[in-house]
């Protein structure tokens, strides 16, 4: 067997933390408390956060990395369905319908460090080719990726304080309200969905598209295939997004039925930069009627 690949080591050490963190509920019989803080509040966020951000990096992936966002969802809903609610199961004799809102909170935790990973690689590559007909989509990546880092990232953040917080009041010593932390940093993080994934990132994917739409090294049906691409921008960035922290609040939606934000993003997503889309495409037809790709 060959040397193992950094794709698998990355897989693989979020495997295993994962691994250990279920384990170590079932070894300490289910101290709830203690571990629900340092698992569910501490460990897995920041796990989640900085493997997310070292996978974002990662060029060999070929930005397929971000189908693993549904891995790091999975990882934490198991973390609850397969520890309080499946000792819940056997000693109540009651079955407890899976929650998909913790799925969704922990693609949430992954996505800030996806996409910064990606935003500091995009930049790297986005000086380094020049004549780089895909120059618009980095620049569309770096705007998106910054707005979903500063949203997302100002939401879990209060997750992380609340168990150091929680350890020093347990000794009586003053610690950093993490209530009122919560109340500002989600207020903080609603203001930069609506700022940045509804408003700029939406008018970098139409500026994005338009020059995409005009370039004549992309050919008509390589332009229509873009619009998936920025679909899947919108679940992340709308959808996601948009179903955790007040946002949802503000809808009047419960945490169920936020989980229709995300095909509901993924068509949003996909309206300003098809309008740039086919604006660039009409601009570049009236002045050059055949659409020839040149290399």
């Amino acid at each position: 067997m060959g040397p193992m690949t950094i794709r698998k080591k990355q897989v693989v050490a979020y495997t295993v933390v994962d691994a250990v963190c279920y384990g170590l509920f079932w070894v300490l019989g289910g101290a709830a408390m203690f571990y629900s803080m340092l698992v569910q509040f501490f460990v897995l966020p920041l796990s989640h956060f900085f493997l997310a951000l070292w996978l974002g990096l990662e060029k060999s992936w070929k930005e397929r990395q971000w189908w693993l966002l549904l891995y790091f969802g999975f990882g934490y809903f198991l973390m609850q369905y397969g520890t309080f609610s499946l000792l819940n199961m056997v000693s109540v004799g009651k079955f407890n319908p899976p929650e998909p809102s913790l799925f969704l909170l922990g693609a949430a935790c992954a996505l800030p460090g996806m996409a910064l990973g990606a935003v500091i690689r995009w930049g790297r590559e986005l000086p380094a080719a020049p004549q780089d007909r895909r120059r618009p989509l980095w620049a569309f990546g770096l705007v998106w990726g910054g707005c979903v880092t500063l949203q997302l990232g100002l939401l879990w953040l209060p997750m992380v304080l609340q168990f150091p917080g929680t350890l020093l009041a347990l000794f009586g010593l003053p610690y950093f309200p993490s209530e009122a932390a919560m109340a500002v940093f989600t207020a903080l993080s609603d203001i930069a969905y609506f700022a940045g994934s509804c408003g700029l990132a939406q008018l970098a994917g139409l500026a994005a598209g338009f020059l995409v739409g005009r370039s004549p090294r992309w050919t008509g049906r390589e332009k229509a295939r873009l619009l998936p691409l920025f679909g899947a921008a919108g679940a992340l960035a709308l959808g996601l997004g948009g179903s955790q922290g007040g946002v949802v609040d503000y809808m009047g939606l419960d945490l169920e039925t936020s989980l229709l934000l995300l095909p509901l993003g993924y068509l949003a997503g996909q309206i300003l930069p098809g309008a740039g889309l086919g604006a660039g495409i009409l601009l570049a037809r009236r002045k050059n009627p055949v659409d020839k790709p040149r290399p």
